[in-house]
Parts: C-alpha cells; sequence; structure tokens
C-alpha cells in the first residue's frame, strides 16, 4: 500500500518558507510543526 503525498497550495508553502527564515525559528522546528522533512523545507 502507497503512501498518500500531500499537496501544499502555494499559501502554504509560502507560510513554511517565511516561518523558516524567521531568526528565531529553525528549519527543524518548523518542519516538525508542518509534519515535513528538513530536506523538503530547503528544497
Amino acid at each position: 500500500m502507497s503512501k498518500v503525498r500531500k499537496n501544499y497550495i502555494k499559501t502554504e508553502k509560502l507560510e513554511i518558507v517565511s516561518q523558516s527564515l524567521e531568526e528565531d525559528q529553525s528549519v527543524k522546528d518548523v518542519a516538525l510543526r508542518f509534519g515535513i522533512s528538513e530536506n523538503t523545507v530547503y528544497n
């Protein structure tokens, strides 16, 4: 059985990126909050 892949809309992507660029937020924390891997944030 395959895993269902989550598709993010543009506003969700912008929110993830903007939060990861804030000085008090680490990429690891943002990734955990959104349930994605750190590599996904970097890509």
